[in-house]
């Protein structure tokens, strides 16, 4: 027997397996199995984000009501109208304004 008849011969030894196959029984607990990690996978995502998102949007609460009460005591907003009087002035000067020009050159 020459080399390529042993190969020919053990390739169709291995394609006639896959004419013969058995069918495995199926494990009785396997659904139950399946059942069972996809309950505690959403156990563990449940238990996760009732935690995490109560906590986040307080955070973000808090963080609005610091920004709200620091931007509103804050005393830049009379230091900005100041400056922008200030400024309406040096505009007025550069420019040669009137009184009633200058009504549009108020910044908001």
């Amino acid at each position: 027997m020459s080399k390529k008849e042993r190969i020919q011969k053990e390739i169709d030894k291995t394609l006639g397996l896959f004419e013969q196959h058995e069918s495995l029984p199926p494990n009785p607990y396997f659904y139950t199995r399946v059942q069972q990690r996809l309950i505690e996978k959403l156990r563990k995502e449940y238990s996760f984000s009732t935690v995490l998102k109560p906590a986040f949007f307080t955070a973000l609460i808090v963080l609005n009501l610091t920004t709200a009460i620091w931007y509103t005591t804050s005393d830049d907003l009379t230091n900005r109208s100041e400056e922008n009087i200030e400024l309406t002035d040096i505009l007025k000067s550069d420019f040669n304004l009137d009184d009633d020009q200058t009504e549009s050159l108020i910044f908001e």
